[in-house]
């Protein structure tokens, strides 16, 4: 899977993101140049080191053009290069034929079925499409399939950047244990689920197969219904479940389809983290309001003391 071509510069081949290859010739050292980083007070994650950006106290960066998002902390360590060239929109300004999410979105209930007609529903989907991507009713009622999701994501994301590292908790720290770069957009893939996977488990079950070390809280599920001209676009809350949403709208992409991007809602679900999780964000909170604190202080002590020394200064009368 080669990853997006920049002008004027070979692209990389794919073992260059999964193994170190300092000899490949095609490769072109990048310094993290051409950023527009401006400050991004909502909450998000950071593209670099994967911790959460609070947003609150400290305001994180974002790049006008590329959209790499990062702490104000991390921004000398980001290697990759802006991927906004001369003449160029912005990837704020570049629509990819996607429709803007409805600011309030509504929950669309998934219709309730009987065993005969998921059956039938299944025989008549499964005449559609090519027969290794049809779906199958199980014993118990519930049913088999595949979807196919598109990823269309403005930011980059990161892998493990040593060979054969299996991490499953990687320490968000460990900046040097992660590879940095941008997945092409437009890229699908076939995900084989059930029934009774969520919409929330689909993401995480794509960034496995990516092996994309990002918080799954950092990307969202979103149903794009209708023709262009008139296209809908929703997201998927975490309890959906995107295979019975492809069987109602049956196997046509040009009606229905999958798109997964960045999550830019700037919302946290709390219970989505786990107890230490939570932990260590109060702390990161402390620390962060205790520096604001004492640059606040640190400010009026410093007009104070210019003050006493106008006053001192001035003559009486």
């Amino acid at each position: 899977m080669p990853l997006r071509r920049r002008k004027g510069i070979a692209h990389r081949h794919v073992k260059t993101i999964f193994e170190h290859s300092d000899a490949d010739p095609r490769l072109r050292t990048e310094r993290g140049e051409g950023h527009d980083f401006r400050d991004c007070s909502s909450q998000n994650f950071c593209d670099l080191c994967g911790q959460v950006i609070w947003g609150i106290f400290k305001p994180g960066l974002r790049c006008r053009n590329c959209k790499v998002t990062c702490h104000t902390r991390c921004r000398e360590d980001i290697q990759l290069d802006c991927q906004h060239q001369e003449g160029q929109k912005s990837f704020g300004d570049q629509q990819e034929h996607l429709p803007k999410e409805d600011a309030k979105p509504a929950r669309v209930e998934c219709q309730t079925l009987t065993r005969e007609e998921i059956e039938q529903m299944i025989k008549v989907y499964n005449s559609q499409v090519n027969n290794k991507f049809g779906m199958e009713l199980l014993p118990d009622g519930g049913f088999t399939g595949f979807i196919k999701v598109q990823m269309h994501l403005q930011r980059p994301v990161s892998v493990a950047g040593t060979v054969g590292t299996a991490v499953s908790s990687p320490s968000l720290n460990d900046t040097g244990q992660r590879t940095t770069f941008y997945l092409p957009r437009g890229t699908e893939k076939q995900v084989h689920l059930s029934n009774s996977n969520m919409a929330r488990e689909v993401i995480s079950a794509l960034l496995h197969k990516f092996h994309v070390l990002d918080n799954p809280r950092k990307f969202a599920l979103f149903q794009c219904s209708g023709p262009a001209s008139c296209m809908t676009k929703r997201k998927l809350e975490d309890e959906e479940n995107p295979l019975h949403l492809r069987l109602l709208a049956g196997p046509d992409m040009a009606a229905t389809r999958f798109v997964l991007q960045e999550n830019e809602t700037g919302e946290v679900i709390w219970d989505a983290f786990t107890i230490p999780e939570l932990h260590n964000f109060l702390l990161i909170l402390e620390r962060e309001e205790e520096s604001y604190v004492q640059k606040v202080q640190e400010k009026y002590s410093s007009f104070q003391e210019k003050l006493h020394e106008a006053l001192a200064a001035r003559k009486p009368g």
